[in-house]
């Protein structure tokens, strides 16, 4: 029915609507991850709560139903490369926070230099000891 860029396509949309309805089911729960820059606010009463968890479980189901009736296989994605994959794109993203990426939303502050830079550092070099350890492995 579908030819294999479509399948491709297809699939991994539905990939990402699954994670995404999965993570959003944990947040409802109340299971969702602890974070320091980021935190959701249980402003949802139990009984809606529960309807929209009924209404994940249904879209879930749906996904599940569509890949059955299309034929879709699944990917499986080996942890070690999505570990050094995923850190990789992180280490890109934070060089962008340091000073120097700083200076496309206005001039940063000189103190950014020796503050925030080194803190950056710090998370770049725990960041690829990952990657190291996944390569080496």
């Amino acid at each position: 029915m579908l030819n294999e860029s479509q399948e491709r396509h297809v699939t991994a949309t539905l990939r990402v609507t699954e994670e995404e309805l999965l993570a959003l089911r944990r947040h409802v729960a109340g299971a969702g991850p602890r974070q320091t820059l980021f935190a959701v606010e249980n402003d949802v009463s139990a009984d809606d709560r529960m309807r929209v968890t009924q209404k994940i479980d249904d879209a879930l189901a749906l996904i599940e139903q569509t890949k059955t009736r299309l034929s879709l296989g699944r990917v499986t994605q080996s942890l070690r490369h999505l570990l050094i994959a995923t850190v990789t794109l992180m280490v890109v993203d934070l060089a962008d926070t340091k000073a120097d990426g700083l200076r496309v939303y206005g001039p940063p502050d000189p103190d950014v230099w020796t503050t925030l830079d080194p803190m950056i550092d710090d998370i770049v070099t725990t960041l690829d000891a990952i990657v190291t350890l996944m390569r080496g492995a």
